[in-house]
């Protein structure tokens, strides 16, 4: 469920407006995230970090609204909840796309999530696109310490989805850091919100006893 906005009412309505006349209005942001508290209870719990990783992504996401705002017929959707759907590795070294479900507490989104990955994993080709806008595009590459990435887009004026991408979590002499890059649609994500999407993100990989436990 969700809602459309009140543009009249709407105090980035100016902002909004500027950037849709934009031929390319996506920004992007990347930064290192300290995931070493997160990692080493993952391994205590015989957890994956993968899936770890991406309840940390949904979870920080659902918690800034603009993350959940979508380009919808001339307007402004914000969704209840978004969900995550990300690229998974499959044996013969190809990708395809899994849509994890949302999910209250990390246990629950585990036995669904390893459940569809399983099914994917499996399947032939890729998974065909819904066309649903309550997901976030995101994709992981952990062979790279990547300081910046860019995402393959149709050109589509109506995509507004964020799309988020996970780098190599690498050992250094602070701790355990992991890139973490987000593009998002600038008629509807300003820098204030990455910046509050990275703090909650940090903070989720901080507290694993209280985001995964």
């Amino acid at each position: 469920m969700g809602r459309f906005i009140d543009l009249e009412t709407w105090p980035r309505r100016a902002i909004h407006d500027f950037f849709l006349g934009f031929e390319d209005p996506w920004f992007n942001l990347t930064t290192e995230i300290e995931v070493g508290r997160t990692k080493a209870w993952c391994k205590e719990q015989g957890a994956s970090f993968s899936l770890a990783c991406w309840f940390a992504v949904l979870r920080a996401a659902n918690e800034v609204e603009a993350f959940r705002m979508r380009l919808r017929d001339g307007q402004v959707w914000v969704h209840d909840r978004v969900r995550v759907g990300a690229t998974a590795l499959k044996p013969d070294d190809c990708f395809t796309y899994v849509y994890f479900p949302d999910g209250e507490d990390f246990a629950s989104f585990v036995v669904t999530a390893e459940a569809e990955l399983a099914e994917r994993l499996q399947a032939e080709g890729l998974e065909p696109d819904s066309g649903d806008d309550d997901l976030l595009h995101c994709t992981v590459v952990p062979w790279v310490r990547f300081t910046g990435i860019k995402h393959a887009r149709f050109g589509n004026p109506k995509d507004s989805i964020p799309k988020i991408a996970l780098g190599r979590a690498t050992p250094t002499a602070e701790g355990v850091r992991m890139p973490v890059s987000i593009e998002g649609h600038h008629a509807l994500i300003d820098g204030i919100h990455a910046g509050a999407f990275f703090d909650a993100l940090e903070r989720a990989f901080a507290e694993p006893e209280q985001t995964f436990g």
